[in-house]
């Protein structure tokens, strides 16, 4: 159950909760915005290698387990984004449709066909309202959907006025499932304007990842960073390219057992944006 739970919901939360912001921009100034655009359509697609190494200990752990365990997790991800007009003056709908999710290694977390109902705000701000998924179970649906709302909420990022050169920083509270417990984490990213041409900003990204350990009642020690780079259309408030390394390690203890984990992660995305 252990090694099940860690190599399941571990890459797919740190798979799914890759979402950033969109900018503005005026001469040689950017302005850091998060939000969808209201009558505009959104395709994107994501590609992701994901290596994990596992090592177990304890008199629990057959020697086959003991490891170390690697496993290899290459995904991709396709889906289009439908953002309505305003109502009630500041806010608006959205559909996500999952289009394609393949795994090479298996069966996708989850199925095309998936739509995700939310609601975005002139704020920038957005939740989920809704999950649309035929043939899947009402367990599965009650458990993905706290988990999205994770993800979406991660996205929600503050609004800044960049000039080039300049840097800013932000922290954005992650809930990650492992063996049976939610570990809470800290994540700090720091996005630094490196310069503005017409219509489109090129950021760098840095990432830090810090754990809460009080949040658990069982030694656990991690940590984490990520570096990356993303490209953005001024215009249309929206990225053109993002892509990031990320690495994770941790160490854990239950009772006469140990587990430490390695995991070095790459995404890259890519996004087209029209009007409706």
């Amino acid at each position: 159950m252990l090694i099940d739970a860690v190599m399941r919901k571990v890459p797919l939360l740190f798979l799914l909760v890759i979402n950033f912001c969109s900018t503005a921009f005026t001469q040689h100034k950017v302005h850091l915005k998060v939000g969808y655009l209201p009558g505009h359509s959104y395709i994107e697609k994501a590609d992701q290698i994901t290596n994990i190494e596992m090592e177990l200990k304890g008199s629990a752990i057959t020697a086959n387990d003991e490891g170390p365990i690697k496993k290899g997790i290459v995904q991709h991800t396709e889906k289009e984004t439908s953002v309505g007009s305003y109502y009630n003056d500041s806010l608006f709908p959205i559909k996500t449709l999952l289009t394609k999710m393949t795994m090479a290694e298996g069966k996708a977390p989850i199925a095309p066909g998936t739509i995700l109902y939310s609601t975005g705000t002139k704020s920038g701000k957005r939740t989920l309202d809704s999950i649309s998924a035929d043939g899947m179970d009402s367990e599965l649906k009650e458990k993905l959907f706290p988990l999205l709302q994770t993800v979406i909420k991660a996205a929600n990022i503050p609004e800044h006025n960049f000039k080039v050169g300049e840097s800013f920083s932000f922290e954005t509270p992650i809930n990650l499932p492992v063996a049976g417990m939610i570990l809470n984490f800290v994540m700090k990213t720091t996005y630094t304007l490196k310069s503005a041409t017409g219509s489109i900003a090129y950021f760098d990204i840095a990432l830090v990842y810090t754990i809460q350990s009080e949040s658990v009642s069982i030694p656990v020690t991690a940590t984490g960073n990520g570096s990356g780079s993303m490209t953005y259309d001024i215009n249309n408030n929206y990225y053109t390219s993002f892509e990031i390394n990320e690495n994770l390690s941790m160490n854990m203890s239950m009772e006469d057992r140990s587990m430490k984990m390695k995991m070095e992660s790459t995404s890259i995305q890519k996004a087209a944006v029209s009007k409706n």
